[in-house]
This record gives C-alpha cells, sequence and structure tokens, in this order.
C-alpha cells in the first residue's frame, strides 16, 4: 500500500503553493528553517572536496558546530537547482574560504547513506578531488599527508574517503574510484 499523507487538504494546498515558490521564485534554494526538516525526509546530494596537490597532500578543513568537531573534507549539498556540479564545489570551496577557486574537478567515489547514519537527512556523497586555485591556508584549513587522529568519523568516516583518494591517487586518476 502506498504510503498516504496525514496533512489536511488546506494543509497539502499550503505545502504545494510554498513549495512552487521555491521553484519558482527562489531558484529551489531551500532556507536555512527548514533546511534539515526537508532533507530529513529527501535525499540529500553532497559534495565532499578533496583538494589535493602533485604530492599527494589534501587539504582539510577543521569544523566545529552542532552536528560535528573535527577534521573533514571541504564541501555540503546543493541548495539551487537547477545549480551545475562545478558551481557547487566552487560555491562550497569558496564559502568554506578554502581556496579562490578549483581546477579539473573529477567524482572518485559515490556513498549514499542509509537512513539513520548522518545527522539529518540521507545524503549521497559525490567525492570529488580537484585542484585548488589560491589555497586559503590557516588553522581551520591544512593540508594533510595522512589523516589526523581528530578527524570525524561519522558513517563513513571521513578517514574513509582519505583512503579513498589515496587509492585514487596512486592509481588510475581517469577512472571512478568507486561505489561504497
Amino acid at each position: 500500500m502506498p504510503p498516504r499523507s496525514s496533512l489536511s487538504d488546506a494543509d497539502k494546498r499550503e505545502l504545494a503553493r510554498l513549495m512552487k515558490i521555491v521553484n519558482t521564485q527562489d531558484n529551489g534554494f531551500i532556507p536555512d528553517e527548514a533546511y534539515e526538516d526537508y532533507y530529513g525526509i529527501r535525499p540529500l546530494a553532497v559534495v565532499e572536496v578533496c583538494l589535493y596537490d602533485d604530492k599527494g597532500r589534501f587539504v582539510l578543513k577543521y569544523r566545529k558546530d552542532e552536528h560535528f568537531v573535527g577534521w573533514h573534507f571541504p564541501g555540503g549539498s546543493f541548495r539551487h537547482t537547477p545549480e551545475p556540479f562545478e558551481a557547487t564545489i566552487r560555491r562550497h570551496v569558496c564559502l568554506d574560504e578554502v581556496a579562490r577557486d578549483i581546477e579539473d574537478p573529477r567524482v572518485i567515489a559515490v556513498h549514499p547513506y542509509q537512513a539513520g547514519e548522518h545527522p539529518f537527512g540521507v545524503p549521497v556523497i559525490m567525492l570529488v578531488a580537484c585542484k585548488p586555485v589560491g589555497l586559503v591556508e590557516n588553522d581551520t584549513c591544512r593540508w594533510f599527508e595522512d589523516a589526523p587522529p581528530d578527524i570525524i568519523q561519522n558513517a563513513p568516516p571521513q578517514i574513509t574517503y582519505v583512503d579513498v583518494f589515496k587509492k585514487w591517487f596512486k592509481g588510475d586518476r581517469n577512472r571512478y574510484a568507486t561505489i561504497f
């Protein structure tokens, strides 16, 4: 039996009216006040950006908020529709003040979370490797050769992304690495 809504007819019409505004006037942008609730019920496309250099080092950013504490790959969700793939990567890299721009982005892995594995929503993570242009180095953004002990340990832990990147970096870089 298909799922049924518990919303009243008036609530369904109001929800449809608001979603139409989001789609037509706000370019698909979900406001922060509704973001976590919306993505708690819909899959969420996310990029984790692995900025790297020719030595095989990678950039991590320190995060401390209500969801996570520790080092992680910068990134985030597609918040606008239709936001092109590279624009999403650039927005997060620049928004997180990690680099001025990126070069040669490539999806090297995809990981679909299972329900309950992430603090909000069910993200589908695309691990993207690219080179930074104008990297910003400071206390919250640094180069690493190996995963630090305080890397964020979620499911999958960020250390898994480090392992996937290292395997990709040492192998055929024109090949898609894995789905895990």
